[in-house]
């Protein structure tokens, strides 16, 4: 039987397909922690995991584990080793590691999220990147939470003075140490921790965006707030892959995340901060709590305890290859360029 020349083309090509790999899906398994309502989680990580799937066509999907894959301190570790594809960290809670980062933890650093977001992203990439702190996994993004407040069960808090034997649980060494120089007890413990040191009276007080304390609805138990304009301290979260899972996405699907990623997911997932922020005021303005705003003369106190933490600061910079003064300078001029925003 002579076979005509179209359905001979047919069949070769029915043949080619049959023998060219199916287009898979690869799947990023990403761990992560704190509460799913949390805006941060449900309207900033998740909604970027759920850009990565449009962005790339469906070809990279990212799945949020249903349970963390271990403590929050361990996450660099999880993401380094391969345990998970990708995750968020925060370099302040991997204590004695990281350094760099803590420019943006410093205090008044801005009242916006996603702007002090931006500002630290920049920073990383012109100053703080080729030191390499982060070289041992891939860093899509980098990002801070809203300005910390002071929060706390005993009294307003209006001066130094009035910090002094007050147990407070502290989110990271930034804020510790500066903690400890105005006269509190620093209590390192993980957010999700947090309420019940406060209801059991173990920690006198936590320092936390607005966003946590509605989150957890703490405002029936820290009646008292010090509202920091700029922020008392930001705290600094890298979202990451796995280098080695990074490098089996084609160059156009991982450079379609990095479009998403980088300044734009800084901007968007630290946005996500401001509407949590925004909801928390609200909630404990609600519940009655008590505000105290931060004066210029408790500010004043603030600045002078911080001075030395940000001279060993820049001298520990400078032992990186890292001109701290310069990268300092250069998040100065970059809030003044956003305007705040």
């Amino acid at each position: 039987m002579r076979v005509g020349r179209s359905t001979l083309l047919t069949l070769v090509a029915g043949t080619l397909a049959l023998s060219l790999p199916a287009s898979a899906e690869t799947v990023l398994k990403f761990s992560w922690f704190g509460p799913p309502v949390a805006d941060f989680n449900k309207n900033g990580v998740f909604k970027w995991g759920d850009e990565v799937g449009k962005v790339t066509e469906g070809r990279v999907r990212v799945e949020f584990l249903a349970k963390s894959a271990g403590a929050p301190p361990a996450h660099f570790d999880l993401i380094r080793d391969g345990v998970v594809d990708a995750a968020y960290y925060l370099p302040g809670i991997t204590r004695g590691r990281f350094v760099l980062h803590q420019a943006a933890e410093f205090p008044f650093g801005g009242s916006n999220a996603a702007a002090n977001s931006v500002v630290y992203w920049r920073t990383y990439k012109k100053h703080f990147e080729k030191a390499g702190e982060h070289k041992d996994v891939q860093v899509l993004t980098a990002l801070t939470h809203g300005p910390g407040l002071i929060h706390n069960s005993k009294r307003p808090i209006a001066s130094a003075l009035d910090l002094k034997g007050l147990k407070f649980r502290v989110p990271g060494e930034t804020i510790g140490t500066l903690a400890k120089m105005l006269g509190a007890v620093p209590m390192f413990a993980s957010i999700g921790q947090v309420p019940q040191l406060v209801t059991r009276g173990v920690a006198d007080g936590v320092f936390l965006p607005w966003n946590a304390v509605g989150d957890f609805k703490l405002a029936k138990t820290l009646k008292f707030t010090t509202v920091v304009p700029g922020g008392i301290y930001n705290v600094t979260f890298h979202v990451a892959a796995n280098p080695k899972k990074w490098a089996t996405l084609s160059a156009a699907d991982r450079a379609a995340i990095m479009k998403i990623s980088g300044e734009a997911g800084a901007r968007a997932i630290g946005g996500s901060w401001d509407v949590g922020d925004r909801r928390g005021a609200a909630y404990s303005k609600s519940s009655g709590a008590q505000w105290t705003e931060m004066d210029a003369a408790f500010r004043t106190q603030v600045e002078k305890a911080f001075r030395p933490m940000r001279d060993a600061w820049v001298e520990s910079a400078k032992t990186k290859g890292v001109d701290g003064e310069a990268a300092l300078a250069f998040m100065r001029e970059q809030r003044a360029a956003l305007g705040g925003k």
